[in-house]
């Protein structure tokens, strides 16, 4: 999925395999592939866990911590970074985590690599069609259908799944994804919603 989102925001992806769960196996593989590359991207092993090995690797590697962890659901422990001349980023190993993480990070970074102006994530109004009562604190992304337009021509969205950051199965029925900010605690059906779909047709 990660090599299919990078192609298709346009830059050539080389796929540097499975790394072990090992921190020298994981500074080599850092110190081999950043000569040859304008930006790392990894999944998995950057949060807190015994096997988490990406932000000592980093170092062992000759590299820098930038920043780490991000107000966001999901995808909180996102890990970012030099080696080299290589920008470093290391997504949580989430599926849906990752791919949230792809459009939050990943995607700005190679337009700027490419010399285009990144695109503001999740900027087109819409409207929520259904209610929802979370804890605030992080913003969070989460995949939605198109269920209708509205009589002022707004778009209508579902939300998808419930606890998503572990599968892909609620993007195969989406027709993109929405955020609501961190202080966000009660959504009803009605309210404002920012979304980006997946395809541009869905915008009127």
């Amino acid at each position: 999925m990660l090599l299919a989102l990078i192609r298709a925001a346009g830059a050539e992806a080389v796929d540097a395999g499975v790394i072990p769960d090992d921190l020298a196996a994981s500074a080599k593989a850092l110190d081999r592939v950043a000569p040859n590359v304008d930006l790392i991207v990894t999944s998995g092993a950057v949060s807190m866990g015994g096997k988490d090995h990406l932000r000592a690797a980093l170092d062992a590697a000759g590299g820098a911590v930038r920043g780490w962890r991000v107000a966001i659901k999901p995808g909180k422990p996102v890990l970012f970074g030099r080696i080299g001349e290589a920008a470093y980023t290391g997504l949580p190993g989430n599926p849906f985590a990752v791919h949230v993480g792809f459009h939050l990070f990943v995607a700005p970074q190679i337009a700027r690599l490419s010399g285009a102006t990144p695109r503001a994530f999740a900027t087109i109004p819409a409207r929520a069609g259904f209610d929802w009562t979370r804890k605030p604190g992080r913003a969070e992304v989460f995949p939605v259908r198109l269920l209708r337009y509205d009589e002022t021509g707004l778009p209508v969205l579902e939300r998808l799944g419930r606890s998503v950051s572990g599968t892909l199965l609620p993007l195969s029925g989406a027709d993109g994804l929405a955020m609501v900010p961190a202080e966000t605690c009660d959504l009803r059906s009605g309210n404002a919603l920012r979304w980006q779909p997946f395809s541009q047709g869905d915008i009127q």
